[in-house]
């Protein structure tokens, strides 16, 4: 490949920026990047920030995401356990339908609430949030 400012000259990368041959007279090495020498300089400044954000932003997710498995567990066990108890005493009391349908609904969501855990876990061992 050739530069695309001098053509008798070869390449030594590509702009990040606009995707041109650049030769070293018309490189800047930015460290993560090439860019053009002058107009490209502060696009790919930008994009090599938005990079190095991007990857503080990836570990701080996962870290929500572990403590939201967390957070998913502990509701499922509550809910749960709130379930059962509104059927047991609705197994106990005449006329207390509404208590064992309640329980039922809390049982439900609690299930909801544990595969969602399961499911964000297995997320996470396979490579963090995508």
């Amino acid at each position: 490949m050739k530069c695309f400012y001098n053509p008798s000259q070869d390449a030594i990368g590509i702009c990040k920026s606009c995707g041109k041959g650049l030769s070293s007279e018309f490189a800047v090495d930015l460290g993560r990047g090439l860019a053009c020498k002058g107009p490209c300089e502060e696009d790919v400044k930008s994009l090599i920030s938005l990079l190095e954000n991007s990857t503080g932003i990836r570990k701080t997710s996962d870290n929500l995401l572990r403590s939201s498995t967390k957070s998913c567990y502990a509701g499922a066990a509550l809910f749960f356990g709130m379930g059962i108890g509104f059927c047991v005493l609705a197994w106990k009391g005449p006329g207390m339908s509404v208590l064992f349908y309640s329980g039922g609904a809390l049982i439900v969501v609690a299930l909801y609430q544990l595969f969602h855990g399961i499911h964000v876990t297995q997320m996470l061992k396979k490579g963090g949030s995508q």
